[in-house]
C-alpha cells in the first residue's frame, strides 16, 4: 500500500483544545486496504442524535446580529450534526476557526478532540509525517513513535486552516484519507482506520484555484460538500460594534478593571472598514484597553487615524476577488445565466466561470451589489 506520509515529521503547532464535532471516515468495515489488511485500533463511534438547533450560551464564539451572520449561525447548526467535511471560506481574520470550533459544538463529537492545524505553517519538508504520523526508525532522528493529525482526532474534528496551503503532492493522500478513512503512517507496514470530521478553512478562492490546476478538482469536491462563506466584517453592519463592546468587556473582566466604549468611539469603529477583520479589531481593542486601564475609551484612544489611512488602500487579493466576482456576475446577467456565453466573454476557464456563478447564486450576489462594495472597497 503506499503511504500516507512523505517526507520528515515536525510539531507546525497543532493545537488540541476541548471537542468538537464531526466525522468524515467510513466504519472500519467499510475501510480499504491491501487485502482487507486495514485494522481499526479504535472503538467505533456512537450512532449520531438527531440535528441539533443552534445552542446560544456563555461559550458561544460567535457575536453579532446581523443577517450575515445570522445566515452563518443558521447553516452551523445545520451542518454541525452531519458527519461530511465542511469548507468554511473567508478573508483572513474573520473568524474561521471560532466557525470551526462552533460547529464541532454543535454536533456529537463534542466529547472529542477539536484539533487545529494550520496547514500555511508547517515545513513542507514535513507535513507528511505530520498529517499521518510515523513509526519508530522511519527515518534518521526517529526515535519514536509519533501520532498524525488524524490519529489524535480520532472520533474528532481535524480542522486544517489555509488548507489551499497544501502541498499538491500530498492532496492525494489527503483525499484517500477521506474517502476510506485509512492512515498508514511513514514507515508503517500495516495501515489502520481513523474516524474524523474534516473542517477546513480557506481564505483563497479554492474553486478557482482547482479550475486552474493549483489545487487538485477531487480534492475541492470532497471538501466542499458543505460550504460556509464568512462574511468580511466591513459587510456585517453594526455587528462591529457588538463585538468590539463584547471584546472591550472580556479584555476588562480578564483585567479587573472596568471599561466601556464611547459613543465616539463606537462611531469610528461604524466607519472603519477594517481591512484586517475581527482580528484587527480584537488587537486595536486590547491595546485601547491596556492603555485607558479605567473608564471611557474614547476615539483617541483606538488609533483610529493609522487604521483609516491603512483601510484607504486595500489589499491586493481581497479587490482581486471582488472584482473578478463583479466581472463574473457582470457577463453572467449579460449572457442571461449561459456559464459557456459568460466564460468566453470574460476569457476564463468555463468550469472556473461555473464555479463562481453557483457561489453568487449561493449568496445572493448580483452585478449591482457588487459594483457597489467594489466601489466602497476601492474608494471610488
Amino acid at each position: 500500500m503506499k503511504e500516507n506520509g512523505h517526507g520528515k515529521a515536525g510539531n507546525g503547532g497543532d493545537r488540541d483544545t476541548h471537542p468538537i464535532p464531526i466525522s468524515i471516515v467510513k466504519s472500519a468495515g467499510d475501510a480499504v486496504g491491501p487485502a482487507g489488511a486495514a485494522r481499526s485500533i479504535y472503538p467505533s463511534t456512537a450512532l449520531r442524535p438527531k440535528k441539533l438547533p443552534w445552542r446560544s450560551d456563555e461559550h458561544d464564539l460567535i457575536v453579532g446580529s446581523s443577517p450575515e451572520i445570522a445566515k452563518v449561525r443558521d447553516l452551523i447548526a445545520l451542518y454541525g450534526p452531519e458527519p461530511e467535511p465542511v469548507l468554511i471560506c473567508g478573508e483572513t481574520g474573520t473568524g474561521k476557526e471560532a466557525v470551526a470550533h462552533q460547529l464541532h459544538r454543535q454536533g456529537s463529537r463534542k466529547a472529542f478532540d477539536f484539533v487545529v492545524r494550520n496547514v500555511g505553517r508547517v515545513d513542507r519538508d514535513l507535513v507528511g509525517s505530520d498529517f499521518f504520523g510515523h513509526e519508530r526508525g522511519a527515518f534518521s532522528g526517529a526515535s519514536e513513535r509519533r501520532e498524525g493529525l488524524f490519529e489524535k482526532a480520532h472520533r474528532g474534528s481535524l480542522h486544517l486552516d489555509e488548507i489551499g496551503e497544501l502541498p499538491l503532492e500530498l492532496q492525494a493522500n489527503l483525499l484517500r484519507v477521506i474517502e476510506d478513512g485509512v492512515v498508514t503512517p511513514l514507515g508503517a507496514s500495516t495501515p489502520f482506520v481513523v474516524d474524523v470530521r474534516i473542517i477546513a478553512a480557506t481564505n483563497v478562492d479554492l474553486a478557482a484555484a482547482a479550475a486552474d490546476g493549483a489545487f487538485r478538482k477531487d480534492l475541492y469536491y470532497r471538501l466542499a460538500v458543505l460550504t460556509i462563506d464568512l462574511p468580511p466584517l466591513r459587510r456585517r453592519g453594526d455587528d462591529s460594534v457588538e463585538i468590539a463592546d463584547h471584546l472591550v468587556r472580556r479584555f476588562s473582566e480578564n483585567r479587573n478593571r472596568s471599561c466601556s466604549l464611547s459613543n465616539g468611539a463606537k462611531d469610528a469603529i461604524r466607519r472603519c472598514d477594517w481591512p484586517g477583520n475581527v482580528r484587527e479589531l480584537k488587537n486595536v481593542l486590547l491595546r485601547a484597553v491596556i492603555h485607558r486601564g479605567e473608564g471611557a475609551i474614547e476615539e483617541e484612544h483606538l488609533a483610529m487615524s493609522d487604521l483609516n489611512a491603512r483601510s484607504q488602500t486595500p489589499g491586493v487579493r481581497p479587490a482581486t476577488d471582488l472584482l473578478t466576482r463583479y466581472l463574473t456576475a457582470l457577463a453572467l446577467e449579460q449572457e442571461n445565466g449561459v456559464t459557456l456565453a459568460a466564460s468566453r466573454r470574460l476569457g476564463m476557464n468555463r468550469e472556473k466561470c461555473a464555479e463562481i456563478g453557483k457561489r453568487l447564486q449561493a449568496e445572493g450576489d448580483d452585478a449591482r451589489r457588487l459594483r457597489a462594495e467594489l466601489k466602497r472597497l476601492l474608494g471610488f
